[in-house]
């Protein structure tokens, strides 16, 4: 791409040879002097300067010496008006501008000078500590007499003039003296393109920038945006121009880009604070860059996401992050303030303004997005029009708009991974479209266009986009921009993992791979097929941007036996090293970059050893998600941005065939998840019983379609309204085999005509359509919602309207569910809330997700994990309830209840919201089935993956007899199964996501250091669904009979605490004495006020009915007994509890 003019190229390469750097002083200032006039010199030098002598602790100085200064300050004020905001200006020692910041960026003054040799005397002499001069005044002659003049003037320093020189003229070219030396530039041969070089270190930054943000952004986008986008190829070619100044900042040469890759490493390794210091001087240098390219900073708001614009306009020359950084390049937004600028509050003054910018930026994109929350879905229900009334769009562009929806969807709980996800589906909706020359297509491209500019603000919104962090992923992707080669060749060698075999592939984006594998018999070929065969699977869906070719060396006697027609069979006479290398020298007519021997077969390895050693080819294997080098690879050993692996592509991976998940039977309750689950927690003995109580009502239908019979082709007319409910299902019904063929046929006023084939398997096909209309003519697509019973077969109709009886035997149950039907009104989760009776109630769900989660919980717990690991984490993926085959065509199927992946790494969670009694049988067999059950899942389908056993009721640690806490029994027996146990120290509030994202970064066991309370200290304990729980104080017992609970032995009383201000009167605990007087006792029931142990006075009065003289008939010290709170003075943090109220049920 031509973005540059000749001479601006010719100037670049010029600063490539001779680079500002080593013409600072001891001071560390940089003194440039630029001599003459006109449209080269204010266009092309000054602003090539300016930009590219921001330097690591670097004062620049440029002095602009020309016959007119004023009419050049007057030219330049112009062109770049913004220049005043970080540039001190001023003209023949007058002051014109003062720059807005505390430290100037760059000082510029504008000299008067007389352009002869006379001039060139005065200006050596009074710029004598000058040692950078460029000369350019329009003419070859003149800018070669001044340049000749200026270096004999006999300066004290060595000098560096360049001077522009258009055509190469003999005795124009001038030799250099001792202090001066004198370099010709600019001829119009030089510099028509970048060099190969340069330019691949831009598309590598480019690369690494863009995948910073979406990691599966496709390697043909990448090349496509760099030579095609104006703006990107001049932003990335000008920082790439800029990479070796920087390594001149930290003494590195640049003679060697591999050598100076492996230095420049070594240095930020002793030095991470280098990283942040050179990213401030990043930002200068972009900064300066725009603004001499005309472009201001963004005043009216208003403008971002509006008409066309994203952060910034090319088209109106205005940028949001037009702004100065601390040097130190730190960047002070930590997840607290993320938070609380997504809750509205005003950023921390105390930023500096590009943090403030970018906190700012985060406001106003998810203020946009909410904004254009109803265009968004007016654009997809005119794209789901659209493709149902042209019957020329494939079928699959159905499935497209499918996956496009649900990408929105998921964005709309800022679920990172939908970001790719919305750009594949939308590309591939786009393209599929586009085929169709028919006015339907034309207007549909048009309708995705308009999608994607309202969709922009949305996106930078879940991406969670830190303006420093991206200077910052430039500076440290130095080493991966110098050395990267992209879209490499690759020759891998197949492991019998097809993990092994494709998650460097994956990583690495290659044009091309070949894939040699090794068989001595025909079962090891059969094996080697089947890996062959999850391997074509895979790379067709995922990697199709890549060529593949497979071949296979086989021995000769296997003739016999193994298909002599295959292609991918190479027969040798003999499987040693010396035939494998000349099999392999035949596979490639260029050897290739790589060869990737992770998992592969010793003998073929060798082969291959000896084979790169000839050619010069890269030797690495993959150790868990890292690349290693062994000979001749070290720069894949460099950081680089990851390509992240979705939950479907893992068990693609692994050759599972994924059926579906119920991440979107729980979407829309980002809002509401935190207190749903503090609702559970403080009345879970209440909500269990809560839905056992429910009554169906005629809004709940099922279909059931057993498998054998005829097929049959089903005609449904039905509502418009009712076919797109029905769509979406029978889509799944798809998935499932069950039906083909959908398509909705003319449409009919409001009416719609909906065929599908039934594929062989329904016993009557008739029944079945009978079944569907029936289905449809009954369907009111506002209160009822279609889901799919994977394990039985069935179509289910489910009713969002709800009857449950009440509690009708225990007054304080009686309290709780009302209690819990009232929070759940607040919260927006039941409506139309209608007591028949007393004891009967009837409300409607506010969504099939609320009914989901109420059925039992279960499914809350599931929902509460994934929202945690969703929303807290910032994993690449996150699926809840996925079912899944073991292999494509199997019929073992399995469900695992969350399931998360970050880089290349997994999380396999099982979540298990039982009691603790469920799980303490003397040899803890349930717990080891269920630990066993998850840890088999992780091995066999997850990709580096480590399992989880979320039990919110399980106690992580205990307290030993040392007076110090060691892992609990349960911990014990998950971590002899190879599994992490999240127990109820983890369900603190605030504790799961640190907690689940400490467990995936978990490398020498320390993950759980953190939630282990300190010697001395009572544990700390979530309020669970145990022990812990408080005692409803209207309840003779919790577990509702008529009989009075014994007390439980002291050491079997959960640790507990309880926050003095969430104690309140009414409340029953078990608790200790720990201390007695004459007249009183003292209870422990674990209540802590700013870390100090509070607790209860229970008076001599209150101990019994009967009249007590002396307490120690009662109650000694270490008893546990059960008591209420009966008063509480916040002012003095004091409460009093009660024996004879809680025995007499008040």
């Amino acid at each position: 791409m031509k973005s540059f003019t000749g001479f601006r190229l010719s100037l670049f390469s010029f600063l490539d040879r001779h680079p500002l750097y080593p013409y600072r002083d001891d001071a560390g200032e940089l003194k440039v002097l630029l001599i003459g006039y006109g449209q080269r010199i204010l266009d092309d030098i000054l602003p090539t300067v300016a930009t590219n002598g921001q330097l690591l602790d670097t004062t620049l100085h440029i002095t602009l010496a020309s016959s007119n200064p004023s009419q050049c300050v007057d030219t330049l004020l112009q062109k770049v008006p913004y220049l005043p905001h970080f540039s001190a200006i001023s003209c023949m020692n007058k002051r014109v501008s003062e720059s807005e910041m505390e430290d100037n960026r760059c000082t510029l003054s504008f000299e008067k000078a007389q352009l002869t040799a006379e001039g060139m005397q005065q200006l050596a002499g009074e710029h004598s500590d000058y040692r950078y001069v460029i000369i350019s005044t329009g003419t070859d002659e003149k800018n070669a007499e001044l340049a000749r003049a200026f270096g004999s003037c006999g300066c004290d320093e060595p000098v560096l003039i360049a001077y522009v020189q258009r055509k190469k003229k003999p005795g124009l070219t001038m030799p250099s003296t001792e202090q001066a030396e004198l370099i010709p530039f600019g001829f119009d041969a030089d510099g028509a393109e970048f060099s190969e070089e340069l330019e691949k270190i831009g598309l590598n930054l480019h690369s690494s920038y863009i995948r910073s943000a979406d990691s599966r952004y496709s390697a043909n986008s990448v090349l496509h945006d760099f030579y095609h986008d104006k703006y990107t190829y001049v932003s990335n070619m000008e920082a790439a121009i800029h990479i070796k100044a920087k390594l001149l900042c930290c003494g590195i040469s640049c003679s060697d880009l591999k050598q100076a890759a492996k230095e420049f490493s070594a240095r930020i390794a002793k030095e991470p604070a280098l990283i942040d210091r050179l990213a401030s001087v990043e930002h200068d240098r972009w900064v300066f860059s725009k603004i001499f390219a005309g472009y201001r900073q963004l005043q009216d708001q208003t403008l971002i996401y509006r008409d066309g614009n994203t952060t910034h306009s090319s088209a109106q020359k205005w940028h949001t992050c037009l702004l100065p950084v601390d040097h130190t390049g730190v960047s002070s937004i930590i997840e607290e303030i993320w938070q609380a600028a997504e809750s509205g509050t005003v950023s921390d003054p105390g930023l500096d303004p590009l943090d403030q910018m970018t906190l700012l930026l985060h406001q106003k994109c998810r203020e946009n997005a909410e904004a254009h929350t109803g265009t968004v879905d007016s654009l997809l229900k005119t794209i789901q029009d659209l493709l149902a009334d042209n019957a020329s769009f494939p079928l699959s562009a159905y499935e497209s708009f499918k996956q496009l929806s649900l990408a929105v969807s998921e964005l709309r709980i800022h679920k990172r991974s939908a970001i790719s996800l919305y750009r594949r589906s939308w590309k591939k909706l786009y393209d599929q479209i586009r085929v169709d020359d028919g006015v339907h297509a034309a207007v549909l491209t048009s309708i995705l266009d308009n999608l994607q500019a309202e969709m922009g603000s949305l996106i930078e919104y879940v991406s969670r986009k830190d303006y420093k962090e991206q200077d910052r992923i430039l500076c440290r992707g130095i080493p991966y921009a110098l050395t990267h080669q992209f879209r490499p060749v690759v020759l891998k060698l197949l492991s019998s993992k097809t993990t092994d075999s494709i998650a460097s592939i994956q990583q690495m984006d290659p044009a091309a791979v070949t894939f040699v594998g090794i068989a001595r018999t025909a079962m090891e070929l059969a094996q080697i097929d089947t890996v062959l065969a999850n391997l074509k699977r895979y790379v067709s869906h995922y990697l199709q941007e890549t060529e593949f070719e497979y071949s296979i060396f086989v021995p000769n006697e296997l003739c016999g036996t193994a298909d002599e027609e295959r292609e991918d069979l190479v027969f040798v006479p003999l499987l040693e090293r010396k035939a494998l290398v000349d099999e392999m020298s035949m596979l490639f007519s260029a050897a290739p970059a790589y060869i990737d021997v992770s998992g592969a077969d010793p003998l073929l390895t060798a082969a291959a050893m000896e084979y790169a050693d000839t050619q010069g080819c890269g030797v690495f294997y993959n150790c868990g998600g890292t690349f290693l080098n062994i000979s001749r690879a070290e720069e894949l050993e460099y950081p680089f941005p990851k390509q992240g692996f979705t939950v479907e592509q893992m068990f693609a991976i692994n050759g599972a065939d994924t059926i579906g998940v119920e991440s979107s039977r729980i979407t829309g309750l980002e809002n509401i998840y935190q207190p749903l689950w503090d609702l559970f927690l403080q009345n879970s003995m209440y909500w269990n019983t809560l839905p056992d109580k429910r009554i169906a009502l005629p809004d709940d239908r099922t279909y059931t379609f057993p498998f054998a019979g005829e097929r049959g082709e089903v005609t449904i007319r039905t509502q418009q309204a009712v076919a797109q409910k029905l769509f979406p299902v029978l889509q799944q019904m798809v998935q499932l085999q069950y039906i083909r063929d959908i398509s909705f046929d003319s449409v009919y006023g409001s009416a719609r005509t909906i065929l599908f084939s039934v594929r062989p398997g329904i016993t009557d096909a008739a029944q079945f359509q009978a079944a569907l209309q029936s289905l449809c003519d009954g369907f009111d697509p506002q209160t009822m919602t279609f889901s799919l019973n994977y394990n039985h077969k069935t179509l289910q109709v489910s009713g969002l309207r709800c009857t449950v009886s009440l509690a009708d035997d225990n007054p304080a149950y009686l309290k709780g569910h009302k209690t819990i039907l009232q929070r759940l009104t607040e919260l927006g989760g039941i409506y139309d809330v209608v007591y028949s009776d007393p004891k009967t109630c009837t409300f409607r769900l506010a969504s099939q997700e609320m009914r989901h989660i109420m059925e039992k919980a279960g499914n809350l717990a599931e929902a509460y994990v994934y929202y945690t690991a969703l929303l807290d984490c910032g994993f690449d993926d996150v699926e809840n309830g996925l079912s899944f085959r073991h292999s494509v065509g199997s019929e073992i199927r399995n469900e695992i209840d969350v399931l998360c992946t970050s880089a290349d790494r997994s999380l396999f969670i099982s979540v298990k919201a039982r009691n603790e009694g469920a799980f303490a049988d003397p040899d803890l067999n349930y717990l080891n089935m269920v630990a066993y059950e998850i840890r088999y899942e992780a091995e066999h389908f997850g990709l580096n993956s480590k399992a989880v056993l979320a039990a919110p009721a399980l106690p992580m640690f205990t307290l030993a007899a040392n007076g110090t806490y060691v892992l609990s029994t349960y911990a014990m027996k998950c971590r002899s199964r190879g599994v992490y146990l999240c127990g109820k120290e983890c369900f603190q509030s605030g504790m799961l996501g640190r907690t689940l994202t400490a467990i995936m970064n978990d490398a020498d066991d320390t993950w759980s250091d953190f939630l282990r309370p300190a010697a001395g200290t009572a544990a700390p304990a979530a309020e669970v669904p145990s022990a812990t729980a408080p005692v409803p104080a209207d309840a003779s017992v919790p577990t509702r009979t008529t009989e009075p609970d014994p007390a439980p032995a002291a050491d079997s009383i959960p640790a507990q605490i309880i926050p003095f201000e969430n104690l309140a009167e009414g409340q029953v605990y078990y608790g200790k004495i720990v201390g007695i007087i004459p007249k009183s006792a003292f209870v422990e029931i674990g209540v802590r006020h700013k870390g100090t142990v509070v607790n209860g006075a229970l008076f001599i009065s209150d101990i019994a009915d009967c009249y007590v003289s002396d307490i120690h008939d009662f109650v000694q010290e270490g008893d546990v007994v059960k008591v209420v709170v009966t008063y509480i003075d916040p002012q003095k943090t004091q409460f009093r509890v009660s024996m004879r109220q809680c025995r007499n049920g008040n």
